[in-house]
């Protein structure tokens, strides 16, 4: 639940976002391009302080480094003031057409108000992915999805909370695939042959896997045993690995030896990731995104 309330939350923040990007590119795109490139843009908290100080192109041409200063420091940031604030200062003073005073003053109230409903919704986000990470780091298997390359906290509870703990849910890999969507539908009739994009799947298991798969691979560490390496020879057990029994198989080749039972549930930190990949590249499909434009 809290995994798919931050999710809804993200996409909510995104939304707010997009309607003042809008905006802005009406009557102030200096304030676009003074936060672009930069991880967060408009939804960074410095950005925010700053666009609500100075909400039109007039107000912002006139403030001071001074001033541009004590707004990023209020919105967090902790370094790097001087030259921030020089770049900032040489944007909103360079040459745009302007509207209307009285109608950058009618935008800047609009604008006033979409900052604060994206306040709440940055606020809503950033206070369910602090509950999310808690509840997410207490589960039995955190320490194993954590273990898979690309995958951090927030990112591996949504593909918890969309897979489950049931490791008898899946039949085998390719059951997995169609369930996140990966697995394009092939329809032949005759010499007539499609592959298109399954369009029945699990939307925040595709979303999650597209945003898995953006990420750079780097190589995490196996999880340690959680009760010794004596405790596990005496019981017989074997210690936690990177590889997660998540109840189907990572391969169609192990999924078919009926006498392997012990490696016919089992699936590697990189067969998963390569399970939720979408069919990219294919030349018959038509699926280049894994969800909707709510990213």
């Amino acid at each position: 639940m809290l995994a798919r309330a931050q999710q809804d939350a993200v996409w909510s923040r995104q939304q707010v976002a997009n309607q003042v990007r809008s905006l802005l590119r009406q009557y102030f795109p200096a304030a676009l391009h003074a936060f672009q490139g930069k991880e967060g843009g408009l939804t960074r908290a410095d950005a925010r302080v700053i666009l609500t100080v100075a909400p039109t192109t007039a107000k912002a041409a006139r403030l001071t480094l001074a001033q541009l200063r004590a707004a990023l420091k209020r919105g967090g940031r902790t370094q790097s003031f001087g030259t921030e604030a020089e770049s900032l200062r040489s944007a909103f003073r360079a040459e745009y057409a302007h509207h209307l005073p009285a109608v950058e003053d009618a935008f800047g109230q609009q604008l006033l108000a979409l900052f604060k409903q994206l306040d709440a919704t940055c606020q809503t986000a950033d206070d369910l992915a602090t509950a999310t990470e808690v509840a997410f780091q207490q589960h039995a298997d955190s320490e194993i999805l954590l273990s898979f390359p690309g995958l951090g906290p927030q990112l591996a509870a949504r593909v918890l909370a969309e897979i489950g703990d049931d490791r008898t849910r899946f039949a085998d890999a390719r059951a997995l695939k169609s369930y996140a969507g990966s697995a394009p539908i092939t329809r032949a009739s005759g010499k007539k042959r499609y592959v298109g994009r399954r369009f029945v799947k699990n939307n925040r298991l595709m979303h999650a896997g597209f945003l898995w798969a953006s990420q750079p691979s780097r190589p995490r560490p196996a999880p340690t045993p959680t009760t010794g390496a004596d405790a596990s020879t005496e019981t017989g057990t074997t210690p936690p690995s990177a590889t997660c029994s998540t109840a189907f198989s990572a391969s169609s080749t192990t999924a078919s030896r009926p006498g392997n039972t012990s490696t016919n549930n089992t699936l590697s930190r990189h067969s998963l990731k390569h399970l939720l990949e979408p069919a990219i590249g294919h030349k018959h499909c038509q699926c280049t995104r894994l969800d909707s434009p709510r990213d």
